[in-house]
């Protein structure tokens, strides 16, 4: 032996690797059977040698395997959050699609109220924008089925 070992780890396949103390750049792969080989192999960096070592770890069946299932977990999990989401927006559309109206979930008396006229503006072209306005429009639409319910 030419190096002492300074730690030992096993890829789960029988296969261990060594991390040697007297340089930071070799390590050793080996299987614990009689008579089959150890290979001593060095990098070029203590960092490479890191990279190679977990690599080589990384590349277990039994690793792989746990992987595999923490993959499988997480795609589960999803599956669940997706189905939450579709129920939801499910939820949100039926909802959305009811055929109340706000004036029809009121009660009480009702009473019209009249929108002054527009102020004055210095050029006609915001006057009538400020007329066909979204909530102009809206609330004239309002007012319209208002003055109808009343009239019938």
């Amino acid at each position: 032996v030419r190096e002492a070992v300074v730690s030992t780890q096993s890829t789960g396949e029988g296969c261990v690797i060594d991390n040697c103390q007297s340089d930071k750049t070799t390590f050793s792969i080996s299987f614990p059977v009689e008579g089959s080989r150890t290979y001593h192999l060095c990098a070029d960096t203590e960092e490479l040698r890191t990279s190679w070592v977990n690599a080589l770890q990384r590349s277990s069946y039994s690793y792989l395997q746990a992987q595999v299932e923490r993959m499988k977990e997480q795609v589960e999990s999803l599956k669940r959050k997706k189905d939450q989401y579709v129920e939801l927006v499910a939820e949100s559309q039926a909802a959305a699609s009811s055929t109340d109206t706000w004036a029809d979930r009121c009660s009480g008396p009702r009473e019209t109220v009249t929108l002054g006229a527009p102020r004055p503006s210095s050029s006609r072209s915001s006057a009538m924008r400020a007329l066909s306005s979204p909530l102009n429009l809206r609330r004239k639409h309002h007012m319209d089925q208002v003055a109808q319910k009343r009239g019938s």
